[in-house]
């Protein structure tokens, strides 16, 4: 039996239904609206100041000012190493002189004498990448694993044709800061849209001078093997000092390849063991490498609070694209969503901020413990937290404020692991120059480790992922020297997946 409504009476329930469905909606974008409002504090905004005009925190302004405090022209390499590459490592999206202004040194000539990247040399060169078999890159370093290392002629007449530019970035090196400032005229929505094109200028050029170094160590000049080889690692601690996070991978990967470098080096035989010395202290002072730690607690923390400042205030098609970037990123892929949804899901912004400091708190608390196997421990809980949370409903995390844990904590095991694998190879060239010291005072290599101490290192330092000595045993006419590495299992030296031993041997 059909209940059959009075057309009137049809009328006025669609009135009630749509005026109660407007109601919901205002309220909803009234929540939405409120929810917007952020105030600043330790717990939300970590920061009170600066600020810019509509209250907000002025992120942008708080890492230049920390980052840039005490940098003058004189003791800045930045600027050195600009004239070295040239306007191409010039942000594209910032006013063609805004960088060199703030840095105060001259406006960069569009020509110059810049360092020539690998694959732009090897276009104007055909002849030479015909007679190299290989357009791949400079690999030469990167394969090799012993002396001598074979430099094809493309690599070396790519390195002659850059000395100059390589001879500003080892000048460069030598001062003691690095700022590239965030700010240079154009101010992005989110900090993380800066552009950092120097990176790969840092890549190729530390790459170039320590193929460099090896050159000169087999033309017999093994103090500009030296003088090369100190440059990048200098650079890498300069790096590592920086605000992000793929600043500081670049450090990690700069200063691994100049450890290489020099274990090649020392088993060349071609090195005085004064110098060799002189080496080994000059890798040991600084002590270990910084950790990714420091970062994370302030520019890591920093740019993901500006993130969720922005997408607090931003209207609504810029929030949305900034939104999927974050939770998802996938470049250039159409919105998940039209931008009109984003005005509609009330999310707790404050407490999205309160999560992200709670996570980054928790995260640097296990990132800090004394051990790496008690550092691993603690982000298996926390992992342990997040997979709980990838089972919540994907809107209810979001009304919550919890999503942003979902883009913090999966990457932090890696970044720890980097740094313990980092601590290991400069630990290991210490004593790979070490053994060479060794050798040309006895004549062969020691048949422990043990040996030395006190002559050729004052103690010897220990494999980082367990706090043991690193394995060693000596050779027909090298040794066997590795760290166990991230799985903490002795896997015989093996570097291949599944096994991941850290090797600094001679063969």
């Amino acid at each position: 039996m059909k209940l059959l409504l009075p057309r009137r009476r049809l009328w006025r329930a669609a009135i009630y239904i749509v005026s109660t469905s407007l109601v919901l909606l205002a309220g909803d974008m009234i929540l939405v609206r409120w929810l917007r409002v952020i105030q600043p504090g330790y717990d939300t905004t970590r920061i009170t100041a600066p600020s810019l005009p509509g209250g907000s925190i002025d992120y942008l302004t708080a890492l230049d000012d920390r980052f840039g405090q005490g940098v003058t022209p004189e003791n800045n390499a930045a600027p050195l190493l600009l004239a070295a590459w040239g306007r191409k490592a010039i942000p594209s999206n910032e006013p063609p002189d805004g960088l060199t202004d703030r840095l105060g040194m001259p406006h960069l000539p569009e020509n110059g004498d810049y360092f020539v990247e690998y694959d732009d040399f090897a276009k104007k060169n055909p002849a030479l990448v015909q007679a190299n078999q290989s357009t791949d890159g400079p690999d030469e370093l990167v394969s090799a694993t012993s002396w001598p290392v074979t430099i094809t002629p493309l690599t070396a007449a790519w390195i002659k044709a850059n000395q100059k530019p390589l001879d500003l970035v080892v000048q460069a090196s030598k001062r003691p800061r690095l700022f590239f400032p965030f700010y240079a005229g154009h101010r992005p929505d989110v900090i993380e849209e800066t552009l950092l094109p120097q990176l790969q200028f840092f890549r190729q050029t530390t790459l170039a001078v320590s193929l460099r170094a090896l050159t000169r160590l087999q033309d017999g000049d093994a103090a500009g093997f030296e003088e090369d080889l100190m440059a990048p690692h200098r650079l890498a601690r300069l790096l590592g000092e920086q605000v992000t996070i793929i600043e500081m991978l670049v450090g990690h990967a700069t200063a691994e390849l100049a450890c290489q470098a020099e274990r090649i080096g020392a088993s060349s035989g071609k090195i005085p063991p004064a110098q060799l010395e002189t080496m080994i202290g000059e890798l040991a002072a600084p002590g270990d490498f910084p950790s990714t730690v420091a970062n994370m607690n302030i520019g890591e923390r920093y740019m993901m609070l500006d993130c969720l400042q922005a997408l607090a205030t931003l209207p609504d098609d810029r929030a949305a694209v900034v939104f999927q970037a974050m939770t998802d990123p996938r470049q250039n892929r159409p919105l998940s969503f039209p931008p009109f949804v984003y005005r509609l899901v009330p999310v707790p912004w404050e407490q999205s901020m309160r999560v992200v400091n709670h996570a980054q708190d928790g995260l640097i608390a296990a990132m800090s413990q004394p051990s790496y196997a008690l550092s691993l421990a603690a982000l298996e809980d926390w992992d342990s937290q997040l997979a709980q949370m990838r089972q919540s409903n994907p809107v209810w995390m979001d009304m919550t404020g919890e999503w942003p844990m979902m883009t913090l904590t999966p990457s932090s095991r890696n970044f720890l692991k980097h740094d313990y694998e980092l601590k290991a190879e400069i630990r290991l060239t210490q004593v790979a120059l070490a053994l060479a010291v060794y050798k040309a005072a006895h004549g062969a290599y020691p048949a422990a480790l043990t040996d030395l101490s006190p002559d050729e290192l004052a103690s010897v330092p220990l494999d980082p992922f367990v706090d043991r000595p690193f394995v060693y045993a000596p050779t027909a006419k090298g040794f066997t020297l590795y760290s166990v590495g991230p799985n903490m299992v002795d896997d015989r030296g093996k570097t291949v997946a599944p096994a991941d031993d850290i090797a600094a041997s001679v063969p």
